[in-house]
């Protein structure tokens, strides 16, 4: 409506914008279902999903069948938002789509931040080389811990606009803690089938492991910072190994 009303050229800035419009959301739904389905094959190799989304396709090596279900998952929404009733003699769909989107963005900057939070103060060894300014030192189970003040401020911010979310958009109010609760359940389901712990992590050697992607990715300077802030930790601790307080677990 706003384009097509520009003078001179709006009759063709109106194409123009729907065009660029649809672009962005098939580059967004792309993106989305290659980040779920990458995220769900890892979390299957650590035992948060099931062993089934590790698997790989022989020919393309990618996670095939994390991508068909989370593809799967967006076309149900799709038509599900198409479906709902809206006013009289219109769908709802647009209205359903804004409101899940919105609730599933507010709701995965949130979980970066508090992952933020999280790797700060349990892993203060692993080199930073491009961490956000205004960070605030300070002690966190006898390390010293560089604290994101930023952070903790787009926490707060993203926070307040998830509340928002809920209050202001009726679909996301139901559907999304709908949602959230159901992935909790099954999580729960699928480790006590296991019988792993729900609320805890197994013990792993996170050094290695950290280590061996270090070398990986070639980053041998940061490999060299992560040694030698171990072994300023062990000694100055006398700890070693996977029992550092600092390493994650």
């Amino acid at each position: 409506m706003i384009a097509q009303n520009i003078p001179i050229i709006g009759a063709v800035a109106a194409p123009l914008t729907a065009a660029i419009g649809a672009l962005i959301v098939f580059i967004s739904a792309n993106s989305g279902v290659v980040s779920s389905s990458r995220l769900s094959y890892s979390m299957s190799q650590f035992d948060l999903l099931p062993t089934w989304f590790s698997k790989v396709n022989r020919r393309f090596a990618t996670p095939a069948r994390a991508v068909i279900v989370f593809g799967g998952v967006a076309l149900l929404q799709t038509i599900f938002a198409f479906f709902t009733p809206g006013q009289p003699g219109k769908s709802a769909a647009i209205d359903v789509l804004a409101d899940l989107y919105a609730f599933g963005a507010t709701t995965g900057y949130l979980l970066v931040f508090i992952s933020l939070f999280v790797l700060r103060l349990n892993d203060p060894f692993t080199p930073r080389p491009y961490m956000m300014p205004i960070n605030i030192r300070i002690t966190y189970k006898g390390n010293q811990v560089w604290f994101p003040v930023l952070g903790l401020l787009g926490f707060l911010g993203v926070l307040f606009f998830l509340v928002m979310v809920l209050l202001t958009h009726q679909y996301a109010r139901i559907i999304g803690p709908l949602w959230v609760i159901g992935a909790i359940v099954l999580f729960a389901m699928y480790r006590r089938k296991r019988g792993l712990p729900i609320l805890k992590t197994l013990p792993r050697d996170w050094e290695t492991a950290t280590k061996r992607v270090l070398m990986e990715a070639e980053e041998f300077k940061s490999l060299e910072e992560y040694e030698a802030a171990l072994n300023e930790h062990r000694a100055r601790t006398g700890e070693s190994g996977v029992n550092l307080p600092g390493t994650p677990r």
